[in-house]
């Protein structure tokens, strides 16, 4: 979920910059090529005022902007029922949640190959 800080202060959802770095730098130590950007929401997003979900939006597109810097690949997944994630999660070769703040990112990091 890309749900902003404030919302959520005990949770941090978004990640300091450092976060996505260390991801960055095991993904190319790992020699993998491609990122897929997974991305959900517990709310209808249709159903958003417009400002939340463009942020929304923006982070994720900043997200994968900053791995296609990096000569990676990237994709996207999102919005995709949370169960089909899940095993979509379930055959990836690295994860990393953007939080361990939620029970999903704890469930899908258990699980993944």
């Amino acid at each position: 979920s890309c749900t902003q800080a404030q919302d959520v202060p005990d949770r941090p959802y978004v990640p300091p910059l450092s976060h996505w770095q260390r991801v960055r730098d095991t993904v190319l130590a790992r020699r993998l090529a491609h990122v897929v950007v997974v991305a959900g929401s517990h709310y209808k997003l249709a159903d958003l005022p417009e400002p939340r979900f463009g942020k929304s939006c923006a982070y994720i597109e900043r997200v994968g902007a900053f791995f296609r810097r990096a000569n990676l690949s990237v994709s996207y997944r999102i919005g995709q029922p949370p169960d089909d994630d899940f095993r979509f999660m379930t055959h990836v070769t690295l994860l990393a949640p953007s939080s361990a703040a939620s029970m999903y990112a704890r469930l899908t990091s258990a699980v993944a190959a």
